[in-house]
């Protein structure tokens, strides 16, 4: 994985988001609590380390449902979130 200009736990999120109980998120999107869960982070530290990935245009977080629940949204790598792992 491309580690560059990335925090240790930015790396930490994007590995745990290969290896969540649902599967690995180049293949398909994940429920983001599944990738909180793989990261061992808390759900603040979680989702602070997020917003991070998606100014920087790695990551996107869909509500699939629109409630705004942490549980209902889902984890998709970009292209460019992908590319990491070329």
């Amino acid at each position: 994985m491309k580690r560059d200009g990335l925090t240790d736990l930015e790396i930490r999120v994007l590995e745990a988001s290969r290896k969540t109980d649902f599967g690995d998120c180049l293949i398909d999107p994940q429920w983001s609590f599944s990738v909180c869960d793989a990261s061992g982070l808390n759900e603040k530290g979680y989702r602070g380390v997020v917003s991070s990935l998606v100014k920087k245009g790695l990551v996107v977080i869909q509500d699939d449902e629109g409630k705004g629940r942490f549980r209902d949204m889902v984890f998709i790598l970009t292209e460019n979130g992908k590319k990491l792992w070329e």
